[in-house]
């Protein structure tokens, strides 16, 4: 019960800048799914956008963005680009990751822990439209480079 109004609060602080509304905490036991929580904390101030995106961001733990992504991710490519890809990988500032599994002893810890947060929220997208679709899951480090 704690646990919800601290999330309950959280996102009160996060989407109303501080302000603090009694009936939406006390709406707590309504929120029995991400489109209920948004319905229920919707109100006139507040766009049903922003009420997602902040919901989103607790769901996620997103407390800042990063201020530069330390690495580039290949999901596919053209077979004719390979040369330049390949040129990109030699010459590139930062890591160009095309096999996850490589990813760790590419990247230092902060794009370690970026890319995580990405495999996470890739993921759980992922999940939640395998419910939607009915499809086999797939998980990220298991999908192989798409080559046409």
């Amino acid at each position: 019960m704690d646990n919800n109004k601290e999330m309950i609060e959280g996102l009160v602080s996060q989407i109303l800048d501080d302000y603090h509304d009694d009936k939406i905490i006390n709406q707590q036991n309504l929120l029995l799914s991400f489109s209920q929580s948004v319905s229920v904390l919707k109100t006139r101030e507040l766009t049903q956008t922003r009420i997602q995106r902040a919901l989103l961001h607790i769901i996620l733990n997103i407390h800042t963005a990063p201020t530069q992504i330390p690495f580039a991710r290949v999901l596919g490519f053209r077979r004719e680009s390979s040369e330049l890809l390949s040129r990109i990988k030699q010459h590139s500032r930062i890591p160009l990751i095309t096999k996850l599994a490589d990813a760790q002893n590419l990247l230092d810890s902060e794009g370690n822990q970026i890319l995580s947060e990405t495999v996470f929220s890739s993921n759980l997208y992922e999940k939640l439209l395998c419910l939607k679709t009915g499809r086999k899951f797939c998980h990220e480090s298991q999908k192989q480079l798409i080559i046409l």
